[in-house]
C-alpha cells in the first residue's frame, strides 16, 4: 500500500513539475513590433497580446515590423483618415502611405505571410 502511494505521489510531482515548465510557453501568444525606421532599428511599440483585442495609440511614424501574429488575429494600422493596412505575419516594410498611421488595432482576422522575408 505504501509503495502504491509513494509511486502515486511521483508521477503527480513529476506531472506538476511538466505542466509548470510548459505553463507560458504553452499558451498562445501573439507578439508585433512597430519600428521607426525602415532598417527593424528603434522600436516604437512592442506588444505582446493573448486575444484578438486591442489598440495602441501610435506618436511615432511606422516604418518596418516584425508581426507574429496570434492565430486568427491580424494586426492593422489605421490612419487619421481611416485607411487600414493589415500587417502580414513575418517582418515586413510600411508602405509610405501608412507610416503616419496614429493607431494599431488587434482584431480578429487572418494574416497572410509576407512575401519576402527581410532582415536588419
Amino acid at each position: 500500500m505504501n509503495r502504491a502511494i509513494l509511486t502515486a505521489g511521483i508521477t503527480a510531482a513529476v506531472g506538476l513539475h511538466m505542466l509548470l515548465a510548459a505553463g507560458p510557453a504553452a499558451a498562445a501568444s501573439g507578439k508585433v513590433t512597430l519600428y521607426r525606421n525602415a532598417d527593424f532599428t528603434a522600436p516604437a511599440v512592442a506588444r505582446i497580446y493573448n486575444s484578438c483585442t486591442g489598440t495602441a495609440t501610435l506618436t511615432n511614424p511606422v516604418a518596418s515590423f516584425d508581426n507574429q501574429p496570434l492565430p486568427g488575429c491580424a494586426v492593422i494600422l489605421q490612419t487619421r483618415a481611416g485607411a487600414t493596412f493589415t500587417l502580414c505575419a513575418g517582418r515586413g516594410i510600411v508602405p509610405p502611405a501608412y507610416r503616419e498611421a496614429d493607431r494599431a488595432l488587434i482584431k480578429p482576422g487572418t494574416t497572410p505571410p509576407c512575401a519576402i522575408t527581410t532582415s536588419a
